[in-house]
């Protein structure tokens, strides 16, 4: 399995991002883990891509739950682990605490395309919740690309690149396999 080259990689990080946070619902952490594999700064470069197309999709998100919330939660709902009980419970966080929610998203597994709907519904500041993405959006970007480039040459460093890729899809599988049963 060939690694792409440079501008395609990027493009792949920008785009599974940005359809992440709109539509779609295997994380773009997959992609960042084979670009880190062999190369740390090659993952870090993904990562900006990866970073941006969140912000270009959660701000899309974001004007569309503006506009049309009841559309938006139809669309949502459409999207496994989406149901209306969960995007309540993200207006109700929202309401509560404000954009600095955002930040509890990827440890209560909650999508961050459901912030970015309901942070529209209730006009949060827009500019700051560019701002506090982010941070929250990288955090767990660069925990995974250091942890499987360091997996990656400490603890598999003997093992072949290609069957490091197959370790790795491996793993990816096993772990949506455990999440979408625990559904």
């Amino acid at each position: 399995m060939q690694q792409p080259k440079a501008p395609y990689q990027y493009l792949i990080s920008f785009l599974w991002s940005l359809f992440e946070a709109t539509f779609f619902f295997i994380i773009p952490d997959v992609w960042l883990s084979f670009a880190s594999l062999e190369s740390l700064k090659n993952g870090f470069k993904n990562i900006g891509f990866a970073l941006l197309g969140a912000l270009v999709g959660g701000s899309i998100m974001y004007v569309l739950g503006s506009y049309t919330i009841i559309n938006v939660a139809t669309f949502l709902e459409f999207i496994p682990d989406i149901n209306s009980n969960r995007l309540l419970e993200v207006e109700e966080i929202l309401k509560n605490e404000g954009l600095t929610a955002i930040f509890m998203g990827p440890i209560k597994g909650i999508p961050y395309k459901i912030y970015a709907s309901y942070s529209g519904v209730l006009a949060l500041n827009f500019p700051l919740f560019i701002l506090i993405s982010i941070p929250a959006r990288a955090m767990r970007f660069i925990i995974t690309v250091v942890i499987t480039h360091l997996v990656s040459k400490i603890i598999l460093k003997k093992v072949s690149l290609s069957n490091k890729k197959i370790i790795l899809i491996l793993i990816w599988i096993l772990l949506y396999t455990l999440y979408f049963t625990s559904l």
